[in-house]
């Protein structure tokens, strides 16, 4: 990318290399995950419709027959297969290229407009949603389907929270500091499960919700993986063992660390032994069954792995001594930051913009 290239043209580059194999890439997905929530948008559209972000044109089959739609695309090459899936169906479809966030339309112009799946790809979702609202008729439709909306659950209820849920466990044995020595300080009165409890069919909507979030979150990973890669010219090896495991991991440090700070050290520190374990042998044996025989890089050979097996045996000597302390954290911390800074350096070219 040019220095200081708009985030719009950025996006719209990476758009227009996705294109080909889009459709290809989400098909699995679009069968068991996406199917349901674009007809679940494409039924409550009525009257003149604008689809924002048409993409290929997956929408389009699921909008009710008697609606005047409208398609507006970043990506002349996606809006290109969209047009093609528009003949096929036999629709007439206004499909036009434009930007999200500067919609080429007059104020109140349709009755529904609808955005899927698309919202966290554009530059300034804000703006986007501000025009949408601005070419939306008073009394319209605004249909987005968002995934975004679990989360932002989650964090308001955290933030509502009762403090007195929240702090360290007044009741049942304590400790001073993360020690392996000791009763567990885990007890059934603990602050866990003072949370408002959910059962029914409330308790099974929301289980739902976060497992469809994980199956499309890990789709969406595998598409942008592909573009990552060829975008910013970083080796498969590379980018494995140091993007996709920090990004993919971050939730499940958030979840250790939480028991972690409320007394329950133990939670944190099995958590972390357990990952481990399954990382060299459930999940490498579900590769293999995936991928078949693989050739392993020279550069795992010859960096990851014997990092692997350094930094796993340093952290089994600190469990080994019983007792961990806040110089073990930092010296564990420096080791990995050390390893990110090598890998890019030495191993492939680091994730930004060249001038």
């Amino acid at each position: 990318m040019a220095a200081g290239e708009d985030p719009t043209a950025k996006a719209r580059r990476v758009w227009e290399s996705v294109a080909p194999r889009y459709d290809r890439g989400i098909e699995f997905w679009e069968r068991v995950q996406f199917a349901g929530g674009r007809q679940w948008v494409g039924s409550r559209a009525t009257g003149r419709v604008l689809e924002v972000a048409v993409g290929t044109g997956r929408n389009l089959p699921c909008y009710p027959a008697g609606v005047r739609l409208a398609g507006i695309e970043l990506s002349p090459a996606m809006l290109e297969i969209a047009r093609r899936h528009a003949t096929a169906l036999g629709l007439a479809v206004e499909l036009r290229v434009g930007d999200a966030q500067a919609l080429p339309y007059p104020d109140a112009s349709f009755d529904t407009v609808t955005c899927t799946l698309s919202l966290c790809a554009i530059p300034d979702p804000v703006a986007a949603v501000r025009e949408m609202a601005r070419v939306l008729r008073p009394g319209g439709r605004l249909l987005l389907l968002l995934f975004a909306l679990f989360l932002g659950y989650v964090a308001v209820r955290e933030r509502h929270r009762d403090p007195s849920t929240t702090g360290p466990s007044t009741s049942g044995p304590t400790t001073t500091g993360p020690t392996l020595t000791g009763p567990s300080p885990f007890v059934v009165t603990g602050p866990f499960d003072r949370g408002r409890p959910r059962s029914g069919w409330p308790a099974v909507g929301l289980a739902v919700v976060a497992l469809v979030g994980l199956v499309v979150g890990a789709a969406m990973t595998s598409i942008g993986t592909e573009g990552i890669l060829e975008e910013f010219e970083i080796q498969g090896a590379l980018f494995g063992a140091i993007i996709a495991t920090l990004v993919l991991t971050f939730e499940d440090v958030l979840l250790t660390v939480r028991p972690a700070r409320r007394g329950a050290v133990d939670i944190g520190l099995a958590n972390v032994v357990g990952s481990v374990v399954f990382g060299v042998t459930g999940k490498l044996g579900i590769i293999l069954l995936a991928g078949g025989s693989i050739v392993v890089d020279d550069d795992v050979l010859s960096w990851h792995l014997p990092v692997l097996v350094g930094m796993t045996a340093l952290a089994a000597y600190f469990l080994w001594t019983r007792r961990l302390r806040r110089w073990h954290g930092y010296l564990l911390l420096a080791l990995y930051v050390a390893y990110w800074v090598v890998s890019f350096t030495v191993f492939g070219e680091a994730p930004v913009e060249a001038d």
